[in-house]
């Protein structure tokens, strides 16, 4: 429609400066836009590749725990660090044990947590919502090694090398245990990682753990502005080029 408006006008004022004027405009705002849509729609199609690489890099990984055949030993070495949960936080956040050296806001959360721990001691989503706070607020160390074991066993690479080489397979299967070895003393990291891959644990604790979507990094938040901005430069370059057509035309 710009153009539109730049064609009209150059045949009504060929002899004056404000055709080049009101075409210039037009000219510059109908390009603005013109890249902007094309920018975003490259940008579109780059996220769109990314993610579709990401699914089917998340794919595989699920498919590798699905189809694991695990060994009973792993999975009730996994269980009984659960079922000691009570007794551990029982043990770990007695108010007493930070009397020497004392901590008074050790002392309120640990009593904090110590109140709360009968009434949840047959819900397993409880027990681990007040480990998470202990070890975020009182910095405490929780076991990981079992939950450690099971995950290194279902993904380490030499499964998928020699005769059962598969390539896919090995390199979704390295990239997971090379952050389980980096996060293998983090239980909650760990429990994400379950979370993340749908591999169950003996309790629900991965009901428990937030899936975020993903957040927008601060370069795409700044380019998202910088798109606005130019989309409004446009628009206004463009209505002032009409409103000047429309000026021109009067005083003709």
């Amino acid at each position: 429609m710009n153009m539109l408006y730049s064609i009209v006008s150059l045949l009504y004022y060929q002899s004056t400066g404000e055709a080049l004027i009101i075409g210039g405009m037009t000219g510059l705002a109908t390009t603005l836009i013109i890249w902007l849509i094309s920018r975003r729609s490259k940008k579109k199609e780059a996220e769109e590749a990314k993610q579709k690489a990401v699914e089917n890099s998340l794919s595989i990984k699920k498919a590798i725990a699905r189809d694991f055949d695990e060994d009973p030993d792993s999975i009730r070495s996994v269980a009984n660090t659960y079922s000691r949960l009570y007794d551990d936080l029982k043990r770990e956040c007695n108010p007493a044990n930070f009397m020497n050296p004392y901590d008074a806001e050790k002392v309120a959360v640990a009593n904090s947590i110590y109140s709360r721990l009968d009434a949840g001691k047959h819900d397993n989503r409880s027990m681990i919502a007040l480990r998470n706070e202990a070890i975020s607020k009182l910095h405490l160390f929780f076991r990981a090694t079992a939950l450690c074991n099971r995950l290194s066993s279902i993904f380490n690479p030499e499964r998928f090398m020699g005769d059962n080489y598969n390539a896919a397979k090995l390199a979704a299967a390295n990239e997971v245990y090379s952050l389980i070895q980096s996060k293998r003393d983090d239980i909650q990291a760990l429990e994400k990682i379950c979370s993340d891959l749908g591999i169950p644990l003996r309790s629900s604790a991965s009901e428990v753990i937030n899936n975020k979507m993903p957040e927008k990094t601060a370069a795409d938040i700044q380019d998202d502005k910088a798109d606005a901005v130019t989309l409004v430069i446009g628009l206004i370059i463009g209505f002032a080029s009409i409103v000047l057509f429309i000026v021109a035309l009067v005083a003709r």
